[in-house]
């Protein structure tokens, strides 16, 4: 990721976080100013209408009419004359229902939908009243509620909630539409910015590319200013030099070390087929040490083949070096698998050991592992002997484990 993306990426953030938290401050505050003033409004046009059906049902009973169907019907439609008069808006309804939630007065056409009869008779068994949402006709609305006892009504003073809250989401629009301006200024200039910030930093890099490329030690990286950026191109630029002159030592080197690497792989490859690795690894990193002995606690394992000496009377010469060329080919296998090192072939014998040059923390279970793995492959030896008509082998392991001293025997002319 280059520096410039980076600036942006870290300025960026610093610049839209606090705008948007402003701008929804901002219209979190709107929201619930607008919200307050408006649920006044609903709530002082809804005490109104309800004041104004108190006043009709008193001079009902004022005039002993309360119990005339006719004049009490003549009471609801100056009732919802009112309520059409004091309709503002397309978009506001009013409702009174029954107390099935049958609609009684309306100031506009609505047809309710099953779930929205179930809520409103819900609301109407609790006498719910006040500031409420719900959806009338499948169009969400908020409302203020009132209970109207005389007429046993339900009023519901609704607008749409899309226009109740249309100032708000205005003002939403504007904050988002400032925000993304802002913001892409921000990006232009941080752009422009950043461009003339890492310009030099651009130009060492493409100095570092082509001295890579063509090994041209001569190159020299241009200072632009007294910066930072300005002292790590003349640092490139000593570092640079210092290596053209080292460059001239290195080459003279170079062959000499080719040479010895040559000789050591030779070394190691020959020795790879009597040693293991890691004993070669410590000749070569202390020579100094070949004859020095070194007290460790090891673990030791002899394996032996059961009649041998009679085993070997009846093959011939060549088939007891096959076999026994089998032989060890797999016991060794299993040995080096459980981290053990061949020390000698006695015969037809095998001695090895456990923890030397380097201790693998559980050498003793290495060497029972070993030797209960050696005991089992001779099921698939014997088999490959039976198959050229030899007699089987049957061998006995032993396993010593203790301290003792490993190192090498003999002078520096022979080991």
């Amino acid at each position: 990721m280059r520096i410039r993306t980076k600036i942006l990426l870290l300025v960026l953030p610093l610049l839209i976080v606090p705008l948007s938290i402003s701008g929804i401050v901002s219209s979190y505050a709107a929201r619930n100013g607008i919200t307050q003033v408006a649920v006044e409004f609903l709530r002082y046009k809804t005490e109104e209408l309800a004041k104004y059906a108190q006043q009709q049902w008193r001079i009902l009973e004022e005039s002993g009419l309360d119990v005339d169907p006719y004049f009490v019907g003549i009471a609801k439609k100056a009732i919802a004359d009112f309520a059409s008069g004091s309709a503002t808006g397309a978009t506001e309804l009013i409702l009174a229902l029954d107390s099935s939630a049958r609609i009684e007065m309306n100031t506009a056409p609505v047809e309710l939908m099953p779930q929205e009869t179930a809520t409103l008779q819900s609301l109407i068994r609790e006498r719910s009243e006040g500031w409420m949402h719900l959806k009338l006709a499948g169009v969400d609305r908020v409302a203020m509620a009132a209970y109207i006892k005389p007429f046993d009504w339900y009023l519901l003073q609704t607008e749409q909630e899309d226009r109740f809250y249309a100032a708000v989401e205005e003002i939403v629009k504007r904050s988002a539409i400032l925000i993304m301006l802002s913001v892409a200024l921000s990006a232009l200039l941080l752009v422009i910015f950043s461009r003339y910030l890492t310009d030099p930093m651009r130009r060492l890099e493409r100095t570092m590319s082509k001295v890579m490329e063509t090994s041209d030690l001569s190159l020299r990286a241009e200072v632009q200013y007294s910066d930072e950026i300005g002292t790590l191109s003349a640092s490139f630029n000593g570092m640079v030099a210092a290596l053209d002159d080292a460059y001239g030592q290195i080459k003279n080197f170079a062959l000499d070390a080719a040479l010895a690497h040559r000789r050591e792989r030779k070394v190691r490859n020959i020795f790879q087929k009597y040693v293991p690795e890691s004993v070669i690894e410590q000749i070569f990193n202390r020579p100094e040490g070949q004859l020095t002995g070194d007290d460790r606690v090891l673990s030791v394992l002899f394996s032996d083949i059961v009649g041998f000496t009679s085993i070997s009377e009846q093959l011939k010469p060549s088939e007891v070096v096959d076999s026994l060329n089998h032989y060890f080919e797999r016991m060794v296998e299993i040995i080096m698998g459980h981290k053990g090192i061949v020390d000698k072939y006695i015969g037809d014998a095998i001695m090895a050991f456990f923890g030397a040059p380097l201790s693998s923390g559980q050498d003793a279970l290495d060497s029972v592992r070993a030797g209960l793995d050696m005991i089992d492959a001779l099921g698939e030896f014997n088999a490959w002997q039976a198959s050229r008509d030899r007699p089987p082998f049957f061998s006995g392991v032993g396993i010593n484990y203790g301290k003792m001293t490993i190192g090498n025997i003999g002078s520096d002319r022979k080991m």
